[in-house]
């Protein structure tokens, strides 16, 4: 790591709950929502919790999402877009907007039981 860079933002794009995880087999639309915020929330709190990450900006437009997340630390930026990569953009720009220091790494947001040393 360069010693420019005083951290990392690491952004996380999130879909709306109700399209999330749609493949899945589960009893009900309900358990898809509650299994896919679980998710994000494993997929953040291992985030927030790496040293080197200085800050989680978590894109999506979800109310529940953006409670959860925000009670984890996260930052949240409406997604305002439409799709991964637009999502991860509007991200990136909000870090270099906000934390010009600091490099971006992207973090799918669907990582159950994700740990801070992975």
């Amino acid at each position: 790591m360069s010693s420019a860079v005083a951290g990392w933002a690491v952004v996380v794009p999130v879909k709306s709950l109700p399209e999330a995880k749609s493949r899945l087999s589960v009893e009900t639309p309900q358990d898809r929502r509650e299994l896919a915020l679980a998710f994000v929330l494993d997929t953040v709190a291992a985030a927030r919790e790496c040293d080197r990450v200085a800050t989680v900006i978590v894109v999506t437009d979800d109310a529940d999402v953006r409670v959860a997340v925000s009670a984890l630390g996260a930052e949240v930026v409406d997604d305002g877009t439409s799709g991964l990569n637009p999502a991860l953009e509007r991200g990136a720009e909000h870090v270099r907007e906000t934390y010009p220091a600091l490099a971006v790494a992207a973090l799918a947001g669907d990582l159950p039981a994700l740990r801070p040393q992975e």
